[in-house]
């Protein structure tokens, strides 16, 4: 009797870009670990023409292509050495480009149910 080993996807490594898949994430993690220069260059390639046969249609876009080269080095976090095409520039977005929460303004909820208005006027009335 022969037991498969069944992978359950929350026991999985998460998934960076979940539009080229599981599979494709795997064949880039790969590609870190290939230590000839050239190979690991021609590997990438293929790579991102596997990414773009699995969108056929955007067959004629040109800024498809170099998209597809930022999510290859996102998805390696950047840790790929590899030449991407000319023209396709790769910076490491840096990590304090959040902004902060912008406050409400604070107003006063008393007698909601009357309305802002009604408060507005008794307010008036009473100075």
């Amino acid at each position: 009797m022969q037991l498969y080993a069944l992978e359950y996807n929350s026991e999985r490594e998460n998934l960076i870009i979940s539009e080229h898949g599981r599979h494709v994430q795997k064949l880039i993690n790969h590609a870190i670990t290939i230590e000839d220069r050239s190979k690991r260059q021609r590997f990438v390639e293929s790579v991102v023409n596997l990414m773009h046969q699995m969108n056929p249609q955007t067959k004629n876009v040109a800024e498809y292509k170099e998209r597809l080269w930022k999510h290859v080095f996102r998805i390696s976090d950047y840790k790929l050495d590899v030449d991407a095409p000319e023209g396709v520039v790769i910076t490491k977005p840096s990590e304090d480009k959040r902004v902060a929460n912008l406050g409400y303004p604070k107003m006063e909820k008393r007698f909601r149910h009357y309305g802002r208005n009604v408060q507005e006027l008794v307010r008036k009335a009473l100075t």
